[in-house]
């Protein structure tokens, strides 16, 4: 099992750090990115508030609240002795107003063809339409 870290930063400063288990689909892909077999095409960040705990089978977040573009992605290798450590950077920016315990993030491609993409609803935006 493979664990990722996702860390939140605020003015530059590491506000918050987390980590969790990376999917079995989820290093499949790593793995190619690290390799140089699959280019870091546009992708979406998706953050999920369901405290259920991940396994290495799931291919979707428990319950999804914001998805946002991928604004920077990289690679980094690291050596130190005899060490190496294989990294994947992201970034991207959560508006200010986005309020929520983040207990789940996942990467989705920006463009999804499935006919049965039910990610990113709501049940409600918490209108009142009788105002």
């Amino acid at each position: 099992m493979i664990k990722g870290t996702y860390i939140f930063y605020e003015n530059n400063k590491e506000i918050y750090r987390s980590s969790n288990i990376i999917t079995k689909f989820g290093k499949r892909y790593l793995t190619n990115i690290i390799a140089g077999n699959v280019p870091l095409v546009k992708f979406d960040m998706a953050f999920g508030i369901n405290s259920t705990a991940a396994t290495v089978d799931d291919t979707r977040l428990g319950f999804e609240f914001y998805r946002t573009p991928i604004l920077f992605g990289s690679t980094d290798i690291q050596t130190s002795g005899n060490v190496t450590t294989y990294s994947v950077v992201y970034k991207t920016t959560l508006p200010q107003d986005v309020i929520a315990k983040i207990n789940e993030i996942g990467l989705y491609p920006s463009i999804r063809t499935s006919v049965n993409n039910y990610d990113s609803k709501y049940i409600t935006d918490f209108n009142d339409s009788f105002v």
